[in-house]
């Protein structure tokens, strides 16, 4: 059997396994998101959907000649992340804790994994920025933040697992088109287990049956980003570095919004509230599936945006300032809804009712 079609069965089936394993023991340790003001769904729901995906993904990558081979520090770090985020799923843990774990697993990525963000590429003009002595500091911070910005976006049911299945779907077509396929069992193992997860957690007009917790945001965050740094450094480079901005355009500007306007208004950037754009979709009167779809909508362009114009040539940096508009459009207009009370020429003054 091929091995990418074994590695995806296998990773399906295992994830599926797991989530009917998981939930029932969920519910009786405990390890369940219950209702509250600031959130949307009305019934307690188990927090196990990233501990399945995890399981998943390493069952289908053991099915499989290649293993966990080059892959150990990426799922050893990862599994590192899952526990700080279980922990923080059955009792909240400080900022400072969850941050000192992030930044730990980046350091292992770097020195243990060998995956280091060393270029931008042609980000500013014709010459390539080489980040030199700061690539470290860098490499720590950019996953921190693709990681919060995972986490970030688990506000409505389907929204983070979708917007991961985007951008992982848009690697694994860049993967392909370049011919590069020494990482294709890895996607094999991911997707499906990530889609099962969809499956039990994005059911139009039914709640939910399982969340992904902190403990999938946090690992599906930090495997996001060691793949995007990964495939985007190097001669085996599959997408160029500001590629990966336009892969995941949505929740990098939803957090950068975040943590700009929440300051401004003396709240902490890392507190729970109801500012993000899918709460203006919500407010407008849009359902959750019709706000979590055109979400996805946005991403899936963004992304097929980003790979078109890197295959016909658009020079790196036209990108780069193009994103740069983007997420000044994107500002200014989220701002103004706030502002105004209004999206998309909807009343979004009364939060929406659980």
């Amino acid at each position: 059997m091929n091995p990418e079609l074994l590695a995806a069965m296998v990773s399906a089936l295992s994830c599926a396994l797991l989530l009917k394993g998981f939930v029932p023991v969920a519910a009786r340790i405990g390890l369940v998101d219950q209702p509250h003001r600031r959130k949307i769904h009305g019934a307690a729901t188990p927090l196990v959907g990233g501990l399945a995906v995890f399981g998943g993904c390493v069952f289908g990558l053991l099915a499989v000649p290649v293993g966990l081979g080059e892959y150990r520090i990426l799922f050893g770090a990862g599994a590192a992340l899952l526990l700080v985020g279980l922990l923080d799923d059955f009792r909240e843990l400080s900022a400072r804790s969850r941050f000192a774990t992030q930044i730990l697993a980046a350091l292992a990525m770097v020195m243990a994994g060998g995956v280091e963000l060393i270029s931008f590429g042609q980000l500013l003009d014709s010459r390539e920025l080489m980040l030199g002595a700061l690539a470290l500091p860098i490499t720590v911070f950019c996953t921190v933040g693709v990681i919060n910005s995972i986490n970030m976006a688990d506000g409505v049911d389907g929204l983070a697992g979708g917007l991961v299945s985007v951008a992982l779907l848009s690697l694994a077509i860049a993967v392909l088109a370049a011919g590069k396929t020494d990482s294709l069992p890895l996607f094999a193992a991911i997707l499906p287990a990530v889609i099962v997860f969809l499956l039990a957690n994005f059911r139009p007009g039914r709640p939910a049956a399982v969340f992904l917790g902190d403990a999938g945001t946090l690992w599906l965050g930090f495997l996001l980003a060691w793949l995007l740094i990964d495939l985007s450094q190097g001669s085996a480079a599959v997408i160029d570095p500001v590629t990966a901005l336009w892969l995941l355009a949505v929740p990098l500007l939803d957090t950068v919004y975040v943590l700009i306007e929440r300051p401004r208004r003396g709240e902490s950037p890392f507190s729970a509230g109801q500012d993000h754009l899918h709460h203006l979709f919500l407010r407008a009167g849009f359902s959750r599936r019709a706000s979590v779809l055109w979400l996805w909508l946005l991403a899936a362009t963004c992304a097929a945006g980003g790979l078109l114009s890197q295959w016909l040539a658009v020079p790196q940096w036209w990108r780069f300032y193009a994103f740069l508009l983007l997420a000044g459009v994107y500002h200014a207009a989220v701002s103004r809804a706030w502002r105004r009370r209004r999206w998309l020429g909807r009343d979004v003054s009364d939060v929406p009712a659980v």
